[in-house]
């Protein structure tokens, strides 16, 4: 039916149109009625309000289908309008012609069709079934209307946006006598709308067994199907009356007909219909009827439903209560799935367990009751199923529990309410050995680093889910989630927790880690390295205190030293140092850190801290070279001084016979070189090719340093 807000003006438009009108008309002493005194031309297309033009307003202001004594009045005013827009659509998307047959104003429609040359009666609503006069006439039940249309040469099969006739919308109003008098006027009684539904169809499943009875006894087709392979039948155990169910079951050919679907009369009925219809169908067809090659019952459909009378009724009448799907789902699976009506299925949920449901059944997927609840997010009915004894910690075939998918899919108060009654905390699932904080934190990891956008800032919504991520992060630490448990790759939740770069929520893992495993993440970086990277002093001083191994080795051979020393953090190689790494342990090509510290990096703060905690400053590496060796590699003067003036060897030889004075000459260092002569190097020394520093400074054709070399020798 059509909404009817246009029914009464409001005052000002009245006004509005008085004033447009003026003293035009006075009333004729004899009869009342108002007489034209003088007209002109009105303003037609003054818009008043509702996107009412003054054709709009005037028919609204006209309403009266019963007062025959202003029929001179309209044909005045009609005759002296503009009918440059007759068809203009108001706001609410009507004509003047369409609310005149919503006000089942016959006399009105009758003036227009007959006072405005240029009115198109077949003009559409602007709604989505875009109705003409003919079909709004139709579905109000206006005949006389009807008539006078259809008398002005209407297609009584016009068809509207929705390919629906005036015969499909007068069948679906239930309206006998309109029906009656369209089929006598040709209305084609197999014509079909958009879905392919037919008259049938829409009679099927209103209230009026008359227009049914009508509809087959002239000839329609009662095994019609409409686009989804439902017949009249299906229609009316939808939602029509018993009373039609009753009809059509009586001279339908198969009670068992299916829709494209699979789904029988029954089905339907169970899904969406009342429950006489259910006790009906089920005196006359199979109550475990299957869809298709399938096994979903009618129970199932009741169940989805949360029809629990209906359930109530099928269980008590022979349905099978156990019966599965084709996923091994039973009727207590599909009641606890749905979001809608919690209460519905609550109460449905009740009389399946009353009735001897199982509980803990599992389908094809090994998920119980309870992972559906939990998946379908009503909060109401996971509590009640935990109530009534589901296994908090049941697992499916991937080992995930509950709590897996709460954390993933629902809600903070979902995890919070298995927290509080059990849940294990450090289940891990059977396919990446995921906790549900390790599963957490894939999926927070994913929306911190990947929906960035251009300038580094996240959309608001991806700012909410990430609050709402770390919510749950907290909750689950709170409830002793372990924070070193490892996945299959050996990767713990802290290690997912270091790669975020987020000092809150890291600084939230450490304190809640009661000790620190060694472990690396798949990139083969400790949490500790970690936070050293990040320059989190305060937590890698924590870690340290919770066992974290200094010396622990990552896939690059490195320790914790070599990367706070590489970045130049004194502050935490002061810490390291405090902790007891390994001053002697020997790193690739037999280094050790000293070495290391000497290679490229230019930290003498780190490099004098180092020497005073005894490291040996002619320690020799696999090619025996020592720091000074290293230090003047990298042409580095300032540490070559600071080596010196603690003791390097100056005529220290590598494997190759090298000296630091071979080493300056080759990089042309001359501020080295005579550092290294005032330390007493050896001007004349060979190395294993017989080449004295001058002879390397020459094949470099380092002339500066050619020059003191020739000048010392």
């Amino acid at each position: 039916m059509y909404s009817d807000s246009s029914n009464d003006l409001d005052s000002d438009s009245s006004s509005e149109l008085d004033s447009v009108l003026g003293n035009e008309f006075y009333s004729d002493s004899s009869n009342g009625s108002p007489k034209p005194k003088r007209l002109k031309t009105l303003a037609f297309n003054v818009e008043l309000s509702k996107g009412n033009n003054l054709l709009h307003q005037f028919v609204l202001d006209n309403s009266d289908p019963n007062d025959s004594g202003s029929e001179n009045y309209i044909n005045a005013v009609l005759r002296s309008m503009s009918d440059t827009s007759v068809n203009a659509l108001n706001h609410e998307g009507y004509s003047a012609l369409h609310l005149a047959v919503m006000k089942n104003n016959l006399l009105m429609v009758k003036k227009l069709m007959s006072c405005l040359a240029n009115i198109d009666v077949n003009t559409p609503s602007s709604h989505e079934s875009a109705n003409t006069a003919l079909h709004l006439a139709a579905e109000l039940g206006h005949l006389s209307i009807i008539q006078e249309l259809l008398s002005k040469g209407v297609d009584v099969n016009l068809i509207n946006a929705l390919y629906q006739t005036a015969l499909c919308l007068a069948t679906r109003s239930s309206n006998l006598d309109v029906v009656k008098f369209l089929m006598n006027e040709g209305a084609d009684l197999n014509a079909t709308d958009f879905g392919e539904r037919t008259a049938l169809h829409y009679a099927a499943k209103s209230s009026n067994l008359a227009v049914v009875e009508f509809l087959v006894g002239i000839g329609a087709n009662k095994n019609a199907i409409n686009e989804d392979g439902k017949t009249p039948l299906h229609m009316a155990a939808h939602s029509g009356s018993l009373e039609i169910v009753k009809y059509l079951v009586g001279i339908a050919d198969d009670i068992n007909v299916r829709d494209s679907n699979g789904l029988t009369p029954l089905h339907t009925a169970a899904l969406s219909g009342t429950l006489e219809n259910v006790e009906f169908l089920v005196g006359v067809a199979d109550i475990n009827v299957t869809i298709g090659k399938g096994s979903i019952t009618p129970l199932h459909f009741a169940a989805s439903s949360g029809r629990s009378e209906i359930v109530e009724f099928l269980v008590s009448n022979g349905a099978n209560l156990h019966a599965r799907n084709d996923y091994d789902q039973t009727a207590l699976h599909a009641a606890v799935s749905t979001v809608e009506g919690s209460n519905l299925a609550i109460a449905t949920v009740e009389v399946l367990l009353g009735k001897g449901a199982d509980l803990h059944a599992t389908d094809k997927g090994g998920s119980t009751p309870l992972h559906f609840a939990m998946r379908g997010g009503s909060l109401e009915i996971v509590a009640f199923l935990i109530d009534q004894g589901a296994h908090l910690n049941a697992v499916d075939n991937k080992g995930k529990t509950p709590l897996h998918d709460a954390v993933i899919t629902r809600s903070i108060r979902f995890s919070k309410l298995l927290l509080e009654r059990g849940a294990n905390v450090n289940a891990k699932d059977k396919q990446c050995g995921f906790t549900p904080l390790h599963a957490l934190l894939c999926r927070f990891l994913h929306r911190v680093v990947d929906n960035r956008n251009i300038d580094g800032y996240y959309s608001r919504w991806h700012c909410k889910e990430i609050k709402r991520d770390i919510m749950k992060i907290k909750l689950l630490l709170e409830g002793n989630a372990d924070v070193n448990i490892e996945d299959e790759r050996g990767e713990t939740p802290l290690c997912c927790a270091m790669r975020t770069k987020s000092y809150g929520l890291i600084k939230l893992f450490s304190e809640s880690a009661t000790e620190l495993k060694n472990v690396k993440d798949n990139y083969g970086i400790t949490p500790l390295c970690y936070a050293i990277g990040l320059g989190f002093s305060d937590i890698v001083e924590l870690f340290l205190a919770k066992g974290a191994d200094v010396d622990a080795r990552n896939e690059v051979n490195t320790t914790a030293l070599c990367y706070a020393i590489k970045l130049g953090n004194t502050n935490i190689v002061k810490l390291i140092l405090e902790s007891g790494a390994d001053l002697n342990a020997r790193y690739d090509n037999c280094d050790t850190i000293l070495h290391w510290a000497c290679d490229g990096h230019n930290h003498l703060d780190i490099i004098e801290m180092l020497l005073r905690k005894g490291c040996g400053v002619n320690v020799i590496n696999v090619f025996s070279q020592t720091p000074l060796h290293i230090a003047i590699s990298s042409n580095n003067s300032d540490l070559t001084r600071l080596l010196l003036e603690r003791g390097a060897s100056v005529n220290a030889a590598d494997n190759k016979g090298w000296t630091p004075l071979h080493v300056a000459a080759s990089k042309g260092n001359v501020q080295v070189i005579r550092a290294l002569l005032e330390r007493g190097a050896s001007v004349n020394a060979k190395n294993k090719d017989e080449e004295t520093p001058l002879d390397v400074a020459k094949n470099y054709k380092n002339q500066s340093c050619i020059d003191i070399l020739q000048t010392m020798g």
